[in-house]
């Protein structure tokens, strides 16, 4: 991405995402509008939070491991789908975001 990066092949989408996911997910509070980052911001649960973060943190290492157990247990041909599959997934997010760079919502929130 140094060699090429993706703010110089599109601009970074501030704006669109962030009145997409309102048209789309908003929810009316007080006559107001708000994206659920918005919503969750103001009436959070600590414990709610804490457990939407384990499994955010959790994208990454449970593939592997259920890929790792495929491996061990010798299932190697549905090991193997899965792994490429797994790559596919990611690499279509990593065009997706390099075609179309865009802010999170949480940062339009915030910096307009």
């Amino acid at each position: 991405m140094r060699v090429y990066p993706n703010y110089q092949v599109n601009p970074i989408d501030v704006k669109g995402l962030y009145e997409a996911e309102k048209s789309l997910f908003g929810l009316s509070v007080d006559g107001a509008v708000l994206i659920p980052c918005e919503y969750f911001a103001l009436n959070h649960c600590p414990v709610a939070d804490f457990f939407a973060g384990i499994f955010y943190l959790c994208w990454v290492p449970v593939p592997i491991a259920f890929g790792l157990w495929l491996y061990l247990k010798g299932d190697r041909k549905v090991y193997l789908r899965f792994a490429m599959v797994f790559l596919l997934v990611n690499l279509i997010g990593f065009a997706g975001y390099y075609i179309h760079p865009a802010a999170p919502p949480w940062y339009a929130m915030n910096y307009g």
